[in-house]
């Protein structure tokens, strides 16, 4: 299981990921802020098909940064926006809670889902690369949302 998210707060983006090895190889897991500039959205609204997320950083350089479990690391993904009548889509309004090991997050608002494909590679401080193409996840576009990070 395999697991980024990346969300835009004003003026600094968060980063959470867990990548697990269910073979019992190797399990990292982190989040944190990052610098805005690590992130490039481009091609308009979600729900378009034209949207591309990019994600260039390093997290051993990020101030701040917290490894649950697992190390730091250099992360370079692109995530394309596939067309809704592709990835589907899905709307919600109101409260959404997602409890994982280390904490909880509560998210209140206005979202809208699609599907996506993500390309890319993840290189961590143990030698560890992840390299990846074409798999499958989702974007999502908050409006007026409120996030909340509940942890221990």
């Amino acid at each position: 299981m395999d697991t980024f998210e990346v969300v835009n707060k004003g003026n600094t983006d968060m980063l959470f990921y867990a990548v697990i090895d269910f073979g019992g190889g190797f399990s990292a897991k982190g989040s944190g802020s990052i610098p805005a500039s690590s992130v490039n959205v481009s091609g308009g609204s979600v729900n378009t098909g034209n949207v591309k997320v990019t994600l260039n950083v390093n997290t051993c350089d990020v101030t701040g940064f917290t490894t649950n479990y697992g190390p730091c690391g250099t992360f370079d993904v692109t995530w394309v926006e596939m067309p809704a009548s592709i990835g589907g889509s899905t709307a919600t309004h109101g409260d959404m809670q997602q409890t994982m090991p280390g904490g909880k997050v509560v998210t209140n608002g206005t979202s809208l889902q699609v599907g996506d494909t993500a390309t890319g590679t993840v290189s961590l401080v143990t030698g560890l690369n992840y390299n990846f193409d074409n798999l499958s996840g989702n974007l999502t576009q908050f409006t007026n949302v409120t996030v909340t990070i509940i942890t221990p």
